[in-house]
């Protein structure tokens, strides 16, 4: 029996669809917003999907123009550290 896997475009849209992010839009994200990050990927970045920050920009005419400082820093095996993402409306949910 061969199994069919998801792509990581249909298990983001899960994710998505079950915190019920899809119709997010970025006036609900003004500078100063605590979130938390549901996505697993975003801009050729892995996320767990439970980060947390504060909104710090929020550019309203770009995809990806909400930007997030996180409470911790995302660290990757390589070394690489993010204070700082850009991410999308439907990336994010209030806290």
């Amino acid at each position: 029996m061969i199994k069919k896997l998801q792509s990581l475009g249909d298990v983001i849209k899960r994710i998505k669809t079950k915190n019920k992010t899809l119709e997010n839009n970025r006036r609900m994200f003004p500078v100063g917003t605590k979130v938390k990050v549901i996505t697993i990927w975003q801009d050729f970045s892995y996320f767990i999907g439970n980060e947390t920050g504060i909104v710090i920009k929020n550019h309203k005419n770009i995809r990806l123009g909400i930007i997030v400082k996180f409470d911790y820093p995302v660290e990757y095996t390589d070394g690489t550290t993010l204070n700082e993402f850009n991410f999308e409306p439907t990336d994010l949910i209030k806290i």
